[in-house]
């Protein structure tokens, strides 16, 4: 008896590990490092489209590295950096609406990540990488976790 508890709770916690690693029904984790000239993009924010439609953007932190749930498919992916050129929340407002990255509602706190990224520096990008049809960056996303780097050049 002694021995069948270990095993069966062994087994138990390897099933949740798993159940856990797969994410959510129809989605994908992805994460990587975008890098720019052979160095780290050091902000910005990492859109993907699946069919011309926005399916996420996600922040990309100081050390180039970005993390994404992202449904399965292949998507087009574009980059900007637009928003950590201003540092004032309305000016960071009115450039990304400008052009095109509107940002929720729901993502307008005065504590959001979108407008608070922790030690990252604006880094001029080439225009096309802003956008998906021009960048040339794509992926297909596969259930699970999954690792997709960008070389911006």
């Amino acid at each position: 008896m002694a021995v069948r508890l270990p095993v069966g709770l062994g087994l138990l916690l390897i099933i949740a590990g798993c159940s856990a690693q797969a994410g959510r029904e129809g989605f994908g984790m992805v994460s990587g490092k975008i890098t720019f000239n052979n160095k780290p993009l050091t902000g910005g924010t990492i859109h993907f489209f699946q069919d011309q439609e926005k399916v996420g953007s996600f922040m990309i932190r100081g050390d180039g590295t970005y993390a994404a749930e992202i449904p399965i498919g292949p998507v087009q992916v574009a980059i900007e950096t637009l928003s950590v050129k201003y540092e004032d929340r309305e000016t960071v407002l009115k450039v990304m609406k400008e052009n095109g990255f509107d940002v929720p509602e729901k993502q307008r706190k005065p504590d959001s990540p979108a407008f608070n990224p922790a030690k990252t520096t604006y880094v001029e990008i080439p225009e096309r990488f802003s956008d998906p049809d021009k960048s040339g960056l794509e992926h297909t996303v596969v259930r699970g976790q999954q690792t997709r780097d960008f070389d911006l050049k």
